[in-house]
């Protein structure tokens, strides 16, 4: 049997707004998933992302992402586990 792993995408901000979805469910048929592997996907699912919070290979700079509301990722060869959830910001500074 083939491994597969399934990531959740929340999207905040801009994001949400470019992807007209609070969040979506991604299956992959590997064991070993990272982040580009998430974004490679959400840019083919939503090519209104590319603009503004896409850029080459990960995200705009306009843009963060979170690994289980715990900690944010920069390196776009973090690995991603099964059941794992990214979330999709808006990086404005402010309050």
């Amino acid at each position: 049997m083939a491994a597969v792993t399934e990531v959740e995408v929340e999207f905040y901000g801009v994001p949400r707004q470019r992807a007209g979805v609070e969040r979506v469910k991604l299956v992959f048929s590997t064991s070993t998933v990272v982040a580009t592997d998430v974004v490679s996907a959400l840019r083919r699912r939503f090519p209104d992302l590319q603009n503004d919070c896409l850029e080459g290979g990960w995200l705009h700079p306009s843009c963060a992402a979170n690994v289980d509301g715990v900690a944010f990722i920069s390196d776009p060869g973090t690995r991603l586990s099964c059941g794992q959830t990214l979330l999709l910001m808006s990086a404005d500074a402010g309050g």
